[in-house]
């Protein structure tokens, strides 16, 4: 069995041995990331061991995590002037891994005015586009405009 300490592994080498192995587990994290490279160095030997000149080992561990997608749950809206506070859902598909943020970015069709007293305003009442928070494991975000 080897020994592990301090990104070091030690494999023992028995008499008359003529081949040896280790093992290393790869785990399925869940985090959505570029394919991640391991190199193992033969760096040191004992007891007459002859270090050769295939001294180094590449392991490449391929992401296999879908990319979290965000969409709009609804892609079209009717809503009468009076209508209020209307919700828009943003669907995000697998849940993230991670906390982000994602921008609405507005653009008001003919005859539309933002802006207090006009057609439409958004909460909380910032300029035609608005950066919602994305919490770690989300798997849907509200936008509300009042």
């Amino acid at each position: 069995m080897p020994a592990v300490v301090a990104n070091t592994i030690t494999v023992p080498v028995a008499i008359g041995a003529t081949a040896l192995s280790f093992d290393i587990v790869v785990n399925d994290e869940l985090l959505n990331e570029a394919d991640e490279v391991i190199t193992f160095t033969i760096t040191g030997s004992s007891a007459g061991l002859f270090i050769g000149p295939a001294n180094s080992y590449v392991q490449t561990i391929v992401n296999n995590d879908a990319t979290p997608t965000i969409t709009f749950a609804t892609v079209s809206v009717n809503a009468v002037e009076s209508a209020g506070t209307v919700n828009f859902q943003l669907n995000i598909t697998p849940a993230t891994t991670a906390a982000g943020s994602v921008t609405i970015f507005v653009s008001n069709g003919v005859g539309v005015t933002y802006g207090a007293g006009n057609d439409y305003t958004t909460a909380p009442g910032t300029v035609l586009s608005q950066i919602n928070a994305i919490p770690l494991g989300a798997t849907s975000v509200s936008l509300m405009p009042s």
